[in-house]
């Protein structure tokens, strides 16, 4: 490991992101919103109770994304790592 890496604190990391994505409870309030719209009730789900499937993964980390995006458009990394996580989703239904 190169000695002259940067070591970042906690605090100086979550600035950061506010900063470019807004509060943690804004950005987290946005990102469930968008998974109830999209109706994740896996607690209620007869077929699997409780539980988060590997196809559920994606669709949760794109809204983060999303949530993330609206607050800074001009950052373009969320929407190339939406364009990864829906070619993630492609492979895992065998596509």
């Amino acid at each position: 490991m190169d000695s002259e890496v940067k070591r970042v604190s906690v605090e100086e990391t979550t600035a950061d992101r506010q900063a470019r994505y807004g509060p943690p409870k804004e950005h987290f309030l946005r990102t469930v919103t968008m998974l109830n719209a999209l109706g994740f009730r896996r607690l209620m789900d007869d077929k699997f109770p409780g539980q988060l499937q590997p196809d559920d993964w994606p669709v949760i980390m794109i809204a983060d994304k999303l949530s993330r995006a609206h607050h800074d458009r001009d950052f373009g990394d969320n929407f190339h790592d939406i364009a990864g996580y829906v070619r993630t989703w492609e492979m895992l239904k065998g596509g």
